[in-house]
C-alpha cells in the first residue's frame, strides 16, 4: 500500500470517528504535525505508531511487499 493510500485511509476513518487531527495525535502520542504529514503521505512512520493509530481508529490496513513473478 502506498503512503498516500495509507494516509487517505487513516483520514477517512478519523473523520468517520469525528476526531480532529489534534485529538487523534494526542491519543496516539504524536504531534499534530506528524499526523498531518502521515495523512498526506509525506512522512513515513514506525509500524508501532501506525498500528497504534489504527487501533485508536478501529481500522486496519494491509501491508504487502513487492509482488513476486509467478514461475
Amino acid at each position: 500500500m502506498h503512503p498516500k493510500d495509507i494516509g487517505n485511509h487513516l483520514r477517512y476513518y478519523r473523520r468517520i470517528r469525528q476526531l480532529s487531527q489534534q485529538d487523534l495525535a494526542q491519543k496516539a502520542g504524536i504531534s499534530r504535525t506528524s499526523l498531518q504529514r502521515l495523512e498526506s503521505g509525506e512522512e513515513g512512520t514506525s509500524l508501532h505508531v501506525l498500528l497504534r493509530v489504527c487501533h485508536i481508529l478501529e481500522c486496519s490496513i494491509t501491508l504487502s511487499g513487492p509482488k513476486t513473478p509467478q514461475e
